[in-house]
Order: C-alpha cells, then sequence, then structure tokens
C-alpha cells in the first residue's frame, strides 16, 4: 500500500499564479529511483530547458548534501527546509544539532556540514514544530526572504491541494 500520492512535482511561482513544470511518479519498486534521484533528475531537465530560477525552494525532504551541491553547479540558489537535526557550526566549535543554536529573528551565518556556509532561519511553531530554513545567499534582506516564504507556501498549497484531489 502506497502512502500519499506517489507523485513528484516541481512548480513555478511569483506568489499569485502556481504552474507545475514538470512531474515523475514514484514507484522505486518499478524504475530504482528514490524522490531525490526523480528530483536531481527533474532540476537538470530545468537547467537543460533554460529555466533560471531566483531561488530554488524545497522542504526538507528534499535538504540533502547532494541536492544542494546540485542546485549550486546549476548556479542557482537555494532555500530550503531543514530538519531539526542538521548538524551547523555556528561559532568555529564544532557540528550541533541545528534545533540546538540560538538564532535570531533575523536569521544567522552558519557552516551547514559537508555543504558550506549558509544563513539560517526559523519560523516558531505552527502545530508541527519549530522549522528551520537556510539559504546559500549569505547577504538576503530580511524583506526578500519573506517574500520567498510566501512562494513557499504557495507550493506547500499546491502540493496539498494536488494531494487532497488525488488520493
Amino acid at each position: 500500500m502506497f502512502q500519499g500520492i506517489s507523485l513528484v512535482t516541481p512548480v513555478w511561482t511569483d506568489g499569485i499564479s502556481t504552474y507545475p513544470l514538470d512531474f515523475r511518479i514514484y514507484h522505486k519498486d518499478s524504475d530504482g529511483k528514490t524522490k531525490n534521484d526523480h528530483f536531481q533528475d527533474m532540476l537538470r531537465e530545468s537547467a537543460a530547458r533554460g529555466l533560471n530560477p531566483d531561488c530554488v525552494l524545497f522542504d526538507s525532504w528534499y535538504g540533502s548534501v547532494d541536492n544542494l551541491h546540485l542546485v549550486r553547479r546549476l548556479g542557482w540558489h537555494f532555500l530550503t527546509r531543514l530538519k531539526k537535526n542538521r548538524q551547523v557550526n555556528p561559532d568555529k566549535f564544532g557540528n550541533k544539532q541545528i534545533h540546538e543554536i540560538c538564532i535570531p529573528n533575523g536569521g544567522c551565518v552558519v557552516h551547514l556540514k559537508d555543504c558550506g556556509m549558509v544563513k539560517v532561519f526559523h519560523r516558531g511553531d505552527d502545530g508541527n514544530g519549530v522549522q528551520f530554513w537556510a539559504k546559500d545567499i549569505l547577504n538576503l534582506e530580511e524583506k526578500t526572504r519573506q517574500i520567498y516564504a510566501v512562494y513557499a507556501f504557495k507550493i506547500q498549497k499546491y502540493h496539498r491541494n494536488l494531494k487532497r484531489y488525488c488520493e
């Protein structure tokens, strides 16, 4: 029995309109590919099609080191959620889980283990725990980050609606 809709879909949004760009049916038993494999395939295909996003936004499921490196190799920037146990080094004294560090309201620059320097932010508990976010543009202005957060919510809403109508 499958959980979810077994669909991986990148979408584009300007904060008002939201459009699917591609999709993959996720069924590892038949094609041998993980969700992350499909994610990477679609990123490469998007680049081959000439897409050049201001920022690639994705959930913590896709926030792996390999995916972050691929986004950078494609010349793009990312904003991703991080799981609370992701290792960061905030003070050059060793790695800690991100939920263990003090992150000011405006975010802070840390070293994300195996990835490099990122600016991390947190969003308060929305009933699902505190959300941690990382962005690879270190001088990101708060206003721009808030715009990206709106975009991320639009994308999340798109996927939630898709799931609701497909199950």
